[in-house]
């Protein structure tokens, strides 16, 4: 059966609204977009079709998704996103943390500019007071700091949230395979199909390899690293079975 067809039968089995569509298209992987379309690379599909990847047990049991069923994880996946209403959520943070953050900056620079003036003109009228420009310059550099120290701040909790709605997505999306019948088990082998060929399944941005990996995964990484998401996958399997 085509590609896009069978996509379409998967998510009308997940996607308990009605309101989602599908639709192929040269993208970043796959998402869903506040407009109700479940985007899919086609490239992105193909590495799923042409994996040789085996899912291997404790108890010594393997499994591999047959045919189209491999990308029926990244379809629930994105219902998922849909159904826990993340796409909105990261509409709302979009809007309001450049505000924010702009309105810090314009404070800083006016302070700034407002601390090298009045520094110009006590010292053009030769009744330069000090500890007044001083005071100016540390309202100037807090209020700078701030600024740094809010986009930082704000970069990570978004970070924290996108990381924690992946996971979420991945768990639920585990819950929706299981109610249209199908194993779970095909999301925690995509989570491993999708990275093993690559040899990134523990990858350079592991944050407990290092104090900067840390800091550089808290700061700027929106997903989760493969072996964390094929973790909780696997950890939630256990729970649902």
């Amino acid at each position: 059966m085509n590609l896009k067809i069978e996509a379409n039968n998967y998510l009308r089995r997940f996607d308990h609204t009605g309101k989602l569509k599908f639709r192929m298209q040269e993208v970043n992987n796959a998402w869903v977009g506040s407009d109700g379309y479940v985007t899919l690379c086609p490239k992105y599909a193909k590495k799923f079709m042409d994996s040789k990847e085996v899912l291997r047990f404790e108890d010594g049991s393997t499994f591999v998704p047959n045919g189209h069923e491999r990308i029926a994880a990244t379809i629930a996946h994105e219902a998922a996103h849909w159904a826990k209403d993340h796409v909105n959520q990261g509409n709302v943070l979009f809007l309001y943390q450049p505000i924010m953050l702009g309105c810090l900056s314009i404070l800083s620079l006016s302070a700034t500019y407002i601390t090298c003036s009045i520094a110009i003109l006590f010292k053009i009228i030769h009744h330069f007071q000090f500890y007044k420009v001083r005071n100016l310059a540390l309202i100037s550099t807090a209020l700078f700091v701030a600024s740094v120290a809010g986009f930082a701040l704000n970069n990570w909790a978004e970070m924290r949230r996108s990381r924690k709605n992946e996971y979420e997505a991945d768990t639920y999306g585990m819950e929706l395979l299981q109610k249209a019948g199908m194993r779970p088990e095909i999301m925690l082998w995509s989570r491993k199909a999708l990275y093993a060929p690559r040899k990134k399944f523990h990858d350079d941005r592991d944050p407990d390899t290092s104090w900067y990996n840390r800091i550089m995964y808290e700061l700027s990484s929106t997903h989760p690293i493969p072996h964390l998401r094929y973790e909780r996958c696997l950890a939630h399997l256990k729970k649902i079975q």
